[in-house]
């Protein structure tokens, strides 16, 4: 009836500790990430993401065959920025 306790020492958990910081860091990390590829861009901050201060330039790159669609006039980071890094239009 009686059962034996189970003791833990302060070694183990400080392990258990730093491994679910480190778990909540990662997974914190991966939530951040997945919310800043589905962020949607008005034209005005797309156009800065690529480096441009003015609209105009910016649509100009738009009008590229390949460049990333827009959703009712609102781009989406993540394709953004693949487009800019596979075409070297960095900012």
């Amino acid at each position: 009836m009686n059962e034996p306790q189970t003791y833990i020492t302060h070694a183990d958990l400080a392990e258990v500790i730093v491994r679910l910081k480190q778990a909540v860091r990662e997974s914190t990390k991966a939530a951040l990430s997945e919310a800043m590829a589905d962020q949607l861009l008005d034209k005005m901050a797309a156009a800065n993401l690529c480096g441009f201060k003015s609209y105009t330039t910016f649509s100009k790159l738009s009008k590229t065959p390949g460049f990333p669609l827009s959703i009712n006039g609102k781009f989406r980071r993540a394709e953004l920025e693949r487009w800019l890094q596979m075409n070297g239009a960095a900012k």
